[in-house]
Order: C-alpha cells, then structure tokens, then sequence
C-alpha cells in the first residue's frame, strides 16, 4: 500500500502495514464502536523515504535494510549518532506524492489541532526466532516516540510528520529495540493521524477481575500519559452494572484545546482539583461501551478515551486500543539466584517475608515482584549511575534516562500511572514497577531492603532477618524524612496544605540548582539569560564575545547552565526570559552594535542573530528532553514585535511539544490596553514584571530610585493595574503569574492578587516558605468570604 489509508479502510491482514495502534482503531470503527476519527500513512511509504535520505554517513547508507548494531552502553556515542540519523530525516522533505493526499485529507476535519502518532508494527524474518505471541506485547512501545501535535495546516502536518519519522532513530528508541534483540529493519513505523477534540475529559479503562477500572482526569488524557496527575479512580460492576468504588486523584493542570485552537495546559482551579472529572451517568455508560469492546476482543486490551462535545452534545469516543499480556499469577516463585520473582507458577510468601512492613501502596504499573536495596534518586543530575539490582526509587523518570532500568530490579515513583511513559517501558523491559506513590522517597531510606509487588502496587519494607544479596549503595542526594531545608535554615513540614496558587520559584543563581529539586514548587517562573550569561560569556557583552567565538560554543555554554535546572523540575514548567540588555547596563559595544542598545524585543526585530542563537538553544535542549522549557519574552511594546518572535519561534520549531508556552512579560503600560490583541496574535500567559511596569507608569529611573521613594507596588494605580492585567487575562482564558519582587517586599498584596485571581506567584527560592503560608492564609480567608458573602 503507497497510498494513505482512513481507520475504516483497514483490511484484516494489514496489522503490520499500519502498525498495532491504528489497526485495533479501525476494527473498532468498522465494528460500530464510537472512534476519533483518523488516517494513517503506511510503513512502505515511511520505508521509501528513508531510501530517499540523503545519509551522509557510510555507516547508514543500507538504512532501512540494515540492522544498525550499535553500542548501547556507550551513552554518548548513541547520542551522536541519533542526532545524526535525526538531523538527515529532518533535512529531507516529504515525497511529493504524499504532499497533495495529507492536503485533502485536512480538509476532513474542522479546524482543530492535529495529534500524529506512531504505530508500530513488526515484520516477520526468517532469522528471528521470536514468536508473534512475544512481539506483539512489544509495539506498546510507541510511547518511546513522542506523539506530535501540529495545526491543521499543510506545512505544519508535513513538519510534524518528519518530527516523529526523525523521532524514531531516537536514542532510548535505538536503545530499546537494540536491548530487546529486535533489529531495526523489522520494527514497521506507520503514522496514525488524528484531530484532537475539545476534550471535557479523558482517560483509560480496562477489565480487571469482573470489575471495570476506569482512570479519568480533566482535558485531555496526555496528562496521565504523561505522568503529570494522577487520575481519579473508578470501578463497575460488569454483572450488576454499578460503581462500587471512585478515589479522587491529585491534579493541578488539564492540557486542553483553546478557542484560538491551539493545544495549551490549563491550571485547574480548586474546585476542578477537588470534584470527580466523571459523572455518574458517565462512568456508567463508558463502562457499558468498554464491556462491549472487550467482550468482543480476542484478548484482554486498555482502552483510551475521550469526552468531548460534538454539536453542544457530549459523547464518549475511543482514541487508542492497547493489547495486554496474559493475566499474571498473584504469587510468583522465587528464582534461587537472584532476588526477583518468577512471574509463570505460583507458590507461598518466602520464609522471612510475612513481617515484611507495607510501607505504601500506588498503581500497579509493570506485573512482577523484587527484593532488593532502594535506590534514591533525585533528577537534578545527568544520567546518573545506578548499581546493578537496586530498586530506584524517584519522583519522576525522565525517558532520556531509559539505560538506567537496564540495572533496576524494580521501580517506585511517586508520579505516573499505568499509561505512563515510564511504566509502559517498565512493562516492555519485564521491570516490576509501582507508580504513584505519594511521598514514597521521603518514608523510606537509601539502602534499606524494600519488596516491590508490581501485581498489587505495593511496597513493602522487608525485616533486617530476611538475607538478601548486598548491593552498595552511596545515594547521590540524602532525603531528609521529616523536613525539606532551605537557604534561611527553616523547613517545610513534608504534610502541606493545598494550594490552588501555584507555587514558583525566580532562578538567578545555580548555587540553588542543589535544593531546587527538594523545594515544594510547582516549576521556575522565571530564570533570566543576562543573569545566565556571565557564567558563558565572561564579562564580555554578547556582541564582543560572538565576534570570537562560534554559534556551537553559545549553544554549548547555555546548555551546560540551563538544561540540568529543567531536568531537576522535570516535568514541572521552567520559563526561560530570553535577554533583556538595557543601555545602561552594556558595556561598549563594536562597532555596527547599535542595536544592541535597544531593549527588549525591539532589539530582536532590529537584529535577530542573538535571538535565533537563544531560540536554537532551546530546541537542542528540547530534543534531548527538556521539553519543560518555556519561553519568556522581556519588555514587549507592541503586537507587532510579539508577532515577528513568535514567527521565528515556529521556525525554530519549538512549538511541535505540547508542553512548551509563549509568555510575554507584562511590564510595559502598553499592554494594559493590548492584552485581547496580543492572546488573538497567540500569547499563552502573561508574567507581571512590577519593578518595570511601577517605574513606567510614574516615569521613574530605576537608577535613581529617591526620585521615587513614595511610590512602590501598593500605589493605588499600581494596583489597579495589575488587577485590570489580571482579570483581563481571566476573561481572555490564559494563565496570570507574578514574578516581580512585589509579593516577597509587600506580603500584603499577596490577599489582593488571591482575590483578583493571579493563576501563580513566583518568587526567590528563600522566600518560598513564607509566600506558601501567605498564600494559605489569604485563600482560606478567601473561602470564608465566599462562605459568608456568596456573590
């Protein structure tokens, strides 16, 4: 098949043509079944145009043919050629037979963003001795491939398309394929194409002992894919047909289609954290829908779905079929020499175990037991080793951190779910592993014996007259149990109130990078590259120092400071403030530097090398996993010059991860009147700059401040301001957070930003302990109000 092929055309033997996940799509659609609609573009045309790749390498010219063996223990040499293979697909346009077919098949869909997924098949080889019964589990391993999301626009699907082709000679995908003895020639890449729908909510169901699991959260279920809630929890009855059990989950943010049609997160507000996504009638009828698909289905699957209004009338509709493994028995064996569980036969708890201690309980994300020594392991560092046969216990697991499981006996998180990244590869790799575990690394001490049931979610701790086999362990980051210190020697209790203000911190130092990732915050709300630079640059001004030096060394310097903040908040947003030179703080310039005496975004229209430089930065870093980046635009006077960043941030292609988000700095009074403009050209969120948006509303010198030492944030039209700011970024449906020195000089505006709605507070890493109790105080005093005095 060259040609393009919509999820009802599918034909019963072409399972490996268009890869698993479209597959069990289209039998669903052609079986009645409600489905997202969708297209898929077959494995043969992928494997033309690799043929096509002008490779520049030897070493790839028999690509796809060729089994591409590599060392996948030499982590550095992988990167290198990944990014080679990477850097060929994406400098290769599509062929231009399948250019005019994706140009009618758009037509299909109203405007909406475009979700381009992988799906995975594999091709059968007279020399491989693997049984399809063994690969199928396997093509679950499209999670290794970051599915896209692009615009419904011609040029922008084609982009998207090459990002995922170039996506699939990743390195943890080059590394999973190669680890599980598969060659590369046989693993079939199909493309699955979808529009996204305004999702109300979305999620996951699957059977499990008579009873209907259904996971739900709030918009779009990448939330949980992605590791970033944990969802509500419900169960049905499949022979009476009733909910026998909900548990609330824990979330603060929804990704969701905006009117302006562009996919964005969306900070939930308390309510939202605190209601179930499902009603019943709800979780009644998809649990009915999903009983008649796995009556139907020849094997036990997971089912995604998706809860979205089509003409002003909800519906429930399936976006993915998952097959899983047989039922694993509840009490494996023992193997003798080693301290893992045999999943096939099934005996009684060894002698020793029944003192074991439960320590906590969370999703039973990858089937399977372990005993062995805990592994802490904090984020903040890159790549870290990890000894052979420990159980590696983490908040989150970024994928590029994928050779570290080679060495697990197991995995615990606190973040994740059962569609989760991390689990999923869990599952693939046959790594027993427990997800959402709430404050697991703080009950627990590096190097103690722990027992990981993988089939029940559960960690217990195993009593010292238990003897297993020692494994050294010297734990990288100590985890204090009861407190989390910070630079003025006070602590947080590790039990903290809820908030609904996000928490964040302003990053100017890297001394902080050590406790960044212990402190209670919900990401960097500001990091600025001129405090950034001279860590790079020396004392030389950009324009001296670009004179003598290359675009690689810049790339390479901001890297090396930047990328280890974003993997230490990871998944956790951190926004970048690309460079704001003011004219009073620059050294001399050469000559023909006269911009750079500009500020702002205005320098960057009058010459923008450095900014491309900084925007190329970022996309590096994006693809080797920080795509919690965000970016900041500094002291924006016009739509016009948003207009013309945001196009050369397209062009970078920043834009392809869900994730990342265009700020501007509202700090000059222009924006006062501008804010519906600027969210029509496509700003996502707004950052208050008080110490800028003060000195220009009174026309003061902030070298000079006696000429104002009266006025200050809480001035009267200071205020008015910033609450007109507030409500107008409220009524336009973007997030509103504060990063100026206001709230940490002045708690007490921190009641008026609550009552006004401020989406987030951002503010010096030392301050975080007394903003958190401000902000309590003022939400609580809120919520009384409210009580009291309902509008």
């Amino acid at each position: 098949m060259n040609t393009l092929c919509w999820l009802e055309q599918i034909q019963p033997d072409q399972i490996v043509l268009v890869g698993q996940k479209a597959f069990y799509l289209g039998q669903l659609l052609q079986k009645g079944h409600p489905v997202v609609s969708g297209v898929v573009i077959p494995a043969t045309i992928f494997q033309a145009f690799l043929a096509q790749v002008d490779w520049s390498d030897p070493l790839f010219e028999d690509i796809p043919n060729s089994s591409l063996r590599l060392n996948i223990e030499d982590w550095q040499q992988l990167q290198a050629i990944a990014q080679q293979l990477r850097r060929a697909i994406l400098a290769t346009p599509l062929p231009a037979d399948l250019q005019q077919p994706l140009a009618e098949i758009t037509r299909h869909w109203h405007p909406a963003p475009l979700i381009v997924r992988p799906s995975l098949g594999v091709a059968a080889s007279k020399r491989s001795h693997l049984a399809k019964a063994n690969l199928d589990p396997l093509v679950r391993t499209s999670a290794l491939m970051n599915s896209q999301v692009c615009q419904l626009e011609n040029a922008a699907l084609e982009q998207t398309i090459r990002n995922l082709w170039a996506d699939f000679f990743g390195a943890k995908s080059l590394f999973y394929w190669q680890r599980l003895g598969i060659p590369l020639y046989q693993v079939q890449l199909s493309t699955l194409i979808q529009p996204i729908p305004a999702a109300i909510a979305a999620g996951t169901l699957r059977l499990v002992n008579d009873l209907i699991e259904i996971q739900a959260t709030v918009g779009l279920g990448m939330a949980i894919v992605r590791g970033e809630v944990i969802p509500d929890k419900y169960q049905v009855s499949v022979a009476e047909g009733t909910i026998i059990a909900k548990q609330l989950g824990m979330r603060t943010i929804a990704y969701r289609v905006m009117e302006n049609n562009l996919l964005q997160i969306q900070m939930l507000n308390m309510s939202q954290q605190e209601s179930f996504v499902l009603e019943e009638s709800q979780i009644i009828r998809l649990a009915q829908l999903g009983q008649q698909v796995i009556a139907e289905a020849s094997s036990l699957v997971e089912l995604e779905w998706v809860l979205h209004l089509q003409n002003e009338t909800p519906i429930l509709e399936f976006t993915q079929v998952i097959p899983l493994n047989p039922p694993i028995p509840s009490l494996p064996q023992w193997r003798p020499s080693a301290a893992l569980l045999d999943r096939n036969t099934q005996s009684l708890i060894p002698e020793g175990l029944s003192e074991a201690v439960l320590v906590s309980s969370g999703t039973a994300a990858s089937p399977g037991h372990a005993i062995a020594p805990a592994w802490i392991l904090s984020i903040e560092n890159d790549l870290p080793s990890l000894p052979a046969g420990c159980i590696l216990v983490t908040k989150t697991l970024p994928l590029e951190w994928l050779p570290l499981l080679q060495n697990a006996a197991a995995i615990v998180m606190e973040q994740g779910s059962l569609t989760s990244h991390s689990a999923i590869v869990a599952r693939g790799l046959g790594i027993p592993a427990v997800v959402g575990v709430p404050h697991i690394i703080h009950q627990i001490q590096p190097g103690e014996s722990l027992w990981v049931d993988g089939d029940r979610g559960q960690v217990y701790r195993v009593p010292q007259t238990f003897k297993i086999q020692a494994v050294p362990v010297t734990p990288q980051v100590s985890h204090n149990p009861a407190h989390i210190i910070d630079s003025s020697s006070k602590h947080f209790e590790t039990t903290r109130l809820a908030i609904a203000t996000q928490l964040m911190a302003n990053l100017s130092h890297l001394e902080h990078l050590e406790t960044l990732a212990k402190l209670p915050i919900d990401g960097i709300g500001l990091i600025r590259a001129e405090l950034l630079a001279p860590s790079i640059l020396g004392t030389e001004h950009p324009a001296t120092w670009l004179q003598h030096h290359t675009s690689a060394e810049w790339i390479a310097g901001f890297t090396k400071s930047l990328l280890p903040i974003a993997q230490a908040i990871y998944p956790r947003p951190i926004f970048y403030r690309s460079l704001d030179l003011r004219p009073q703080e620059s050294r001399s310039l050469p000559s023909g530097a006269s911009s750079w005496g500009l500020r702002g975004t205005r320098s960057y229209q009058a010459d923008p090398a450095l900014f491309d430089l900084e925007l190329a930065t970022l996309a590096q870093m994006q693809q080797a996993g920080a795509t919690n980046l965000c970016l900041l635009l500094p002291f924006v006077r016009t739509v016009e010059e948003f207009e013309f960043c945001r196009d050369r941030v397209k062009q970078a292609g920043l834009t392809q991860y869900p994730a990342f988000q265009l700020w501007i700095m509202a700090e000059v009074p222009s924006v006062l009147f501008l804010l519906p403009d600027y969210v029509k050209a496509g700003v996502q969120g707004i950052s208050l700059g008080t110490n800028d948006l003060t000195q220009l509303l009174f026309d003061l010198d902030r070298n000079q401040p006696q000429t104002g030492a009266t006025i200050d944030e809480r001035h009267p039209a200071v205020k008015r301001a910033i609450a007109q700011l507030i409500r107008q970024a409220r009524e336009n449906h973007i997030p509103c957070s504060i990063c100026g020195e206001a709230p940490v000089r002045y708690p007490d505006l921190i009641p008026d930003l609550i009552r006004w709605g401020i989406t987030s507070i951002s503010v010096a890493p030392e301050a975080i302990e007394t903003t958190y109790s401000a902000i309590v105080q003022a939400e609580e005093a809120l919520r009384l109000e409210t009580a009291h005095f309902p509008s």
